[in-house]
């Protein structure tokens, strides 16, 4: 993974944010910091769903982090981290050239992600050798 090992812990509290982990007790319907409710109490806040894509991607999640991104990118079509976010899944996938289309998309909005540009250097380097 390219993050690096989340603590099992943090995983758990993250997780059960967004309804990934059981429940461990009742949860107040009119709570708006409850995971899935603040969606339905904004659905059109696109960092609510990058919050999820990430969340899911820290857990493996690859499909429901990708779908998550996509309604982050329908609501903010420039939102670079939403972009590098699927660069980050395809190479998970191993689909290097998927990866760095969206990391030079990425790139494009904002050129001060100097990890994603050396990054995108190293799966050049990898495709050529293949």
């Amino acid at each position: 993974m390219l993050l690096g090992p989340v603590p099992e812990r943090d995983l758990l509290v993250l997780a059960e944010a967004v309804e990934l982990a059981p429940h461990r007790g009742p949860e107040d319907p009119h709570d708006p910091t409850v995971g899935p409710h603040r969606r339905e109490l904004a659905p059109d806040f696109a960092e609510g769903w990058n919050k999820r894509a990430t969340l899911y991607f820290l857990v493996g999640e690859f499909s429901k982090s990708m779908k998550d991104c996509d309604e982050v990118l329908k609501r903010n079509p420039n939102h670079y981290g939403a972009l590098a976010g699927d660069g980050q899944i395809f190479f998970e996938l191993k689909n290097y050239e998927g990866a760095l289309k969206y990391f030079q998309h990425a790139l494009n909005i904002n050129p001060n992600l100097i990890s994603i540009g050396n990054l995108m250097d190293k799966l050049e380097r990898m495709i050529e050798q293949r």
